[in-house]
């Protein structure tokens, strides 16, 4: 299965000169985030959460659509304790389908959905996860985007809401025609 999209996503990226108002937009995004975790047997928890969104396989189609496979990595600190008890750091993985729309060339917005994983250092462990996220991306520039994401997971009973601030760097964007 994993080869016949990778096969089917090589050929969409090598044929995309001959289909008209198709190209190649990459990004690179860099967030910091606030996290909060809550476990339904638990109270809310809250920390920290740095990570960097790499998202090279970037189809744009039709000037203001952009269809992509990114992949996160994000480092999510400890929260405080409470008692004897606190939520251990961890590194964020995840892999998500991603659309995004260009409403003209000083605003965007996304959606994403996918699959991710956290490790846990400390105790040597994987967590499973669904992700969701949405975000709004305002450009000053044609390459550089302020990127304000939210981001919802759930995996093994807990519940995860992300939200914080991003930068991007686009590679590829030419800009929308009104």
């Amino acid at each position: 299965m994993r080869k016949k999209a990778f096969l089917l996503l090589f050929l969409l990226i090598t044929l995309m000169p001959v289909f008209p108002k198709t190209g190649y937009e990459a990004t690179i995004r860099g967030e910091g985030m606030f996290t909060s975790v809550f476990a339904p047997a638990d109270q809310m928890r809250s920390s920290p959460t740095f990570g960097v969104e790499l998202d090279v396989l970037a189809l744009k189609f039709a000037e203001r659509h952009v269809l992509s496979l990114p992949v996160y990595v994000g480092y999510t600190y400890p929260t405080r304790r409470n008692g004897n008890v606190r939520l251990q750091e961890h590194v964020d993985m995840a892999l998500t389908l991603s659309y995004r729309y260009k409403v003209n060339d000083f605003f965007h917005f996304s959606i994403k959905g996918g699959f991710g994983i956290d490790y846990y250092s400390a105790i040597k462990g994987i967590v499973g996860k669904v992700v969701g996220e949405c975000a709004l991306w305002f450009l000053p520039t044609d390459w550089l985007s302020f990127t304000f994401p939210a981001r919802v997971s759930y995996g093994s009973g807990v519940y995860y809401l992300s939200y914080g601030v991003g930068l991007s760097v686009l590679i590829g964007n030419k800009g929308v025609e009104n």
